[in-house]
């Protein structure tokens, strides 16, 4: 549930601030983020695809920041489970042994 969460706000976060930037920097004809492209970028056309451009970046990179930081602790959290279960057989090995 945390994990669900933390990606709801993740989004949330990416989209206020692409609408953010979209009711304020696309009157002036800014992008989100300062950027070098190899065309003209004060065209519609130009301005439109490295808008564009810039915006499914941002999500991309927020979506994988979300798996990377969710998905590494789930990885130590099963590391450490079947640690504990390794612990346990090898408590219980000298029980087993004198029983059989």
């Amino acid at each position: 549930t945390f994990t669900i969460l933390y990606g709801l706000l993740t989004e949330c976060t990416c989209s206020m601030l692409t609408l953010g930037s979209f009711l304020r920097d696309i009157p002036r004809r800014q992008l989100l983020f300062k950027s070098w492209h190899p065309f003209d970028k004060t065209t519609p056309i130009g301005f439109w695809s490295a808008y564009v451009h810039q915006t499914i970046g941002h999500y991309i990179g927020a979506n994988v920041n979300i798996a990377f930081d969710t998905f590494i602790p789930g990885l130590m959290m099963a590391t450490s489970a079947q640690l504990e279960i390794l612990k346990y057989r090898f408590v219980a090995l000298p029980k087993s042994v004198k029983t059989a």
